[in-house]
């Protein structure tokens, strides 16, 4: 199967991830297109301006590196250039953390993999290192903090480029 151009200037379709939905949807992140769904019954790709769901997203979401939906259902869509979404389950609404400081004191657009551990805290690693999210009272706001690599300390990171979180279970 080969995924459609939609927009003949923007050039490639490579595939950056997966993620089955709730709906037991497959969500394909592609380059350049951002994210889709594919509907395996006729085989056709729909991008994700197409589906209601996800309608009310802004158009600059250009490539999903990554999808993690966390333990109250909600989803997060790490992205290339745009930091990551969060999008709650509840009600739709979404927060973009990372690109500018309006939501969160840092930017690190670049998203490369997102990890929830067993406490509900949400790890995002990216080009500017890791970030762990840490859920408020408030539905879909969190305190961040920002760990990098510290000199003379062998215990810190040792890049700040972060593409893999392994959590570990409490057992």
């Amino acid at each position: 199967y080969t995924i459609p151009q939609t927009d003949p200037q923007k050039k490639g379709t490579s595939v950056y991830s997966f993620y089955i939905g709730q709906d037991k949807s497959l969500y394909i992140g592609v380059k350049s297109l951002g994210f889709g769904r594919y509907d395996l019954r006729d085989h056709s790709f729909v991008p994700y301006k197409e589906i209601d769901a996800f309608r009310h997203l802004p158009p600059e979401i250009n490539t999903a590196y990554c999808f993690h939906e966390d333990t109250r259902g909600d989803l997060w869509i790490g992205t290339r250039y745009e930091g990551v979404y969060w999008i709650s389950k509840a009600t739709g609404e979404y927060v973009n953390y990372l690109f500018d400081t309006s939501n969160s004191p840092y930017i690190a657009k670049e998203v490369r993999t997102i990890s929830e551990d067993p406490y509900g805290q949400i790890w995002i690693g990216t080009s500017e290192g890791l970030f762990k999210f840490v859920p408020t009272h408030n539905a879909g706001r969190f305190e961040l903090f920002r760990y990098l690599p510290e000199q003379d300390n062998p215990y810190s990171l040792t890049g700040k480029i972060i593409n893999c979180v392994y959590v570990a279970s409490d057992s």
